[in-house]
């Protein structure tokens, strides 16, 4: 079992706290450290039924497993930006969870390190996880989305958010993200249009660093503070480029259901992961792209963000 997993069953089943000696100041505590880590603004979507899959106009560059299927889901609620740098890291201060990202599988590489400074042992944040770039990046700030975020990360800090508040977050389904990501009247954000695309999105652009990209400019050539750019018509930021963003769903190819159901944890099976990141293009960044990833994997262009579960 990852150590991840470990720690966030652990926390699951953890007692919320002892009684205080002053209830008054420990009440007023904790309502300053709730106010203090709860996400932005939740977007509530209304209940509704759409095609999930790729339209007509991207058979070009669809891929096999972007086959359009009809389907209905309930309503939800979805946070307005992704989950940032400083909110993971308040999780990880006030938790045992550092633990857990400084030693990762031999086979994963780590985005967080225990790095020496002035002869002392400190956290501190790597955006680049790879081998071949090894160097800090200098410019990662608090209003950044958090990245290098696996699936149990995720779930970890989720689990650590809905002890600390009482509510019931969760990552959104496939079919919950597509359905929001679309935004009113499936108006993709009108990002197949080239003046358009760079006011919307943080992708792979003129300004990048590479030539496959997209004739506009973003001003952006890697990652973007978080809600830089225009929302989609629900009020969504950053569906679209800037770092791809988790799932909970199994990866189907078929679309066979497993869209609009959350895999249970201890399934170690493919997450979906959407939206695409400031390093790819248009074509990689559309809406209806879908990438599989194991849910043990940290990387670089990866965040989260966040549904609210309000059934009772």
């Amino acid at each position: 079992m990852p150590k991840s997993l470990f720690y966030f069953l652990r926390l699951c089943i953890a007692a919320l706290c002892t009684l205080p000696l002053s209830c008054v100041t420990a009440k007023d505590n904790l309502k300053s450290e709730i106010n203090a880590i709860v996400p932005g603004k939740m977007i509530t979507i209304d209940a509704g039924c759409f095609t999930i899959g790729r339209v007509k106009r991207d058979d070009e560059y669809a891929e096999s497993d972007e086959h359009p299927q009809d389907l209905c889901i309930e309503e939800f609620s979805i946070s307005a930006l992704e989950v940032s740098t400083q909110a993971f890291s308040q999780f990880v201060q006030s938790s045992e969870y550092a633990s857990y990202l400084q030693s990762s599988d031999s086979d994963v590489l780590s985005c967080w390190d225990n790095t020496p400074i002035n002869g002392e042992r400190t956290w501190d944040w790597y955006s680049w996880p790879s081998w071949s770039a090894r160097n800090k990046d200098k410019s990662l700030l608090s209003t950044h989305p958090a990245t290098c975020i696996s699936f149990y990360d995720a779930m970890a800090y989720i689990a650590w958010l809905n002890e600390k508040t009482g509510k019931r977050y969760r990552l959104p389904t496939e079919a919950e993200w597509e359905y929001a990501a679309r935004g009113r009247n499936n108006d993709f954000f009108a990002q197949t249009v080239p003046a358009h695309i760079c006011t919307y999105a943080n992708i792979a652009d003129a300004s990048h660093a590479t030539p496959d990209n997209f004739k506009c400019n973003d001003e952006h050539p890697a990652l973007a503070t978080i809600g830089h750019f225009k929302p989609n018509s629900f009020g969504l930021y950053d569906m679209i480029g800037n770092v791809w963003e988790w799932t909970c769903s199994k990866h189907d190819p078929s679309f066979d259901g497993a869209e609009v159901r959350c895999l249970p944890l201890d399934n170690p099976g493919n997450r979906v992961s959407r939206g695409g990141s400031w390093d790819d293009n248009a074509m990689g960044a559309r809406i209806t792209n879908r990438s599989a990833i194991p849910p043990h994997v940290r990387i670089s262009l990866q965040g989260f963000r966040l549904v609210l579960d309000t059934k009772k």
